[in-house]
């Protein structure tokens, strides 16, 4: 991912597309030079910390009770840790997050600018970019895609899109879909430097065992469909999601660590 660009990350709903995205942050947090702003139309802050802080800690929080929880995050190792991944070394923040409620695109614009020059972030997310689209005509939509197309070159910034797409579903980990199935207009999609399809299977097979059910529905393919750097495209290889610890690894990674999760069943009679 170069700057300045736009990079579109697009699936169907409820796949996962906020946790890659999220996985990406994450490192880029604590490894990136640049600063991430993150404009968040979904999750409020609260919402947003929380999977945040459980990447962080190994342990999602969604999957404990509220008193649990709270002894979790107030206990003083926690608590250490969460003001790393907040701050870095010097107390400055490692990262910004917008919420906003209005939706109004010219009060997006100037968020987006704020974060920009007042915050000095280089990577933008904007999650989902659809939300901002709702009730706006296609030259409207047209016309913000022109937008982020001028202010990644006048600020040298990339733009990072979560995109949702019309089918209600998808087919299932090995299911092909377009680009051009994403919602609104295509303009957005057009400016892509870089485009991401996600899938993953979402509906349980009941002719699998329960492992291998957790195994199928826990693995997310993603593809390369653009690249204007490189033209590279195709597979991008396969990730599992470990619900307990809300970490997003790589397959062959993830085979290497627990192996016993896939060892062949036994036949059932």
């Amino acid at each position: 991912i170069r700057l300045p660009s736009i990079v579109n990350i697009v699936g169907p709903t409820g796949i996962g597309k906020s946790t890659y995205v999220n996985e990406l942050l994450y490192y880029w947090i604590f490894n990136s030079p640049y600063k991430m702003g993150i404009l968040s139309l979904e999750a409020d802050r609260s919402e947003y910390s929380n999977v945040l802080v459980s990447r962080h800690i190994g342990v999602k929080l969604n999957l404990l009770d509220d008193l649990e929880a709270e002894a979790l995050i107030t206990s003083e190792e926690v608590d250490t840790k969460i003001d790393h991944l907040y701050h870095n070394d010097d107390g400055t923040p490692r990262f910004y997050l917008m919420e906003e409620r209005d939706g109004k695109l010219e009060n997006i614009k100037k968020l987006i600018e704020q974060l920009i020059i007042a915050c000095n972030c280089k990577i933008i997310v904007i999650d989902p970019i659809q939300d901002l689209f709702a009730g706006l005509s296609i030259g409207e939509q047209e016309e913000f895609s022109a937008w982020l197309k001028i202010t990644i070159k006048a600020y040298d910034v990339c733009f990072i899109c979560i995109n949702h797409i019309r089918k209600s579903q998808g087919g299932g980990v090995d299911a092909r879909y377009s680009e051009q199935e994403v919602k609104g207009s295509s303009t957005l999609i057009q400016s892509s430097f870089l485009t991401i399809l996600l899938n993953r299977e979402k509906e349980p097979d009941p002719t699998l065992s329960e492992n291998e059910q957790k195994i199928l529905m826990s693995t997310m393919t993603h593809r390369i469909s653009k690249n204007r750097a490189t033209g590279l495209t195709g597979d991008g290889g396969s990730l599992f999601y470990d619900n307990v610890s809300h970490t997003l690894y790589s397959l062959e990674e993830y085979k290497a660590i627990n192996p016993e999760l896939f060892e062949p069943s036994e036949p059932t009679y």
